[in-house]
């Protein structure tokens, strides 16, 4: 029995949280880019910033409140809106929106879309389609 207890305890000081894993993740990536000179959207740090996710409460991850689904990691429409403007911003500050440039969202499944109308597309309610009606409308307007 006290074996049992010690492993327990010791394989509680082994798992990280979720979000404490995210926020190393994050500073490395940030990093990285930084010694890369990239641009670099930390959606993590936003949406901590933001008060996302609320357990079963916020519409923008998804959850059994949003969506009837335990989820709690992929984004509702409403989140890849939100991912879709951090990007979107952060390509504007930093001048990197020209027209004939592509630009390439290479991911997991959140960038896949997975749950959202048009999942692996540009188009329907995935961030990169968001991002593509975002980068469209800047350009028209500002030609």
């Amino acid at each position: 029995m006290h074996s049992f207890i010690l492993f327990v305890v010791c394989f509680a000081f082994i798992i990280e949280l979720p979000n404490k894993k995210l926020e190393k993740i994050s500073k490395i990536l940030k990093e990285k880019a930084l010694e890369k000179d990239l641009s670099f959207v930390d959606i993590f740090t936003r949406f901590s910033e933001m008060g996302i996710p609320i357990h079963n409460q916020d519409k923008v991850i998804r959850n059994v409140f949003n969506s009837g689904s335990p989820d709690g990691v992929h984004p509702t429409p409403v989140g890849y809106q939100l991912i879709a403007q951090e990007i979107f911003n952060a390509l504007v500050t930093d001048g990197r929106i020209k027209r004939h440039k592509k630009i390439v969202c290479l991911g997991d499944s959140i960038t896949f879309g997975a749950h959202v109308a048009g999942e692996g597309t540009v188009s329907g309610e995935t961030y990169p389609a968001y991002l593509n009606e975002l980068i469209c409308s800047y350009l028209k307007n500002n030609e």
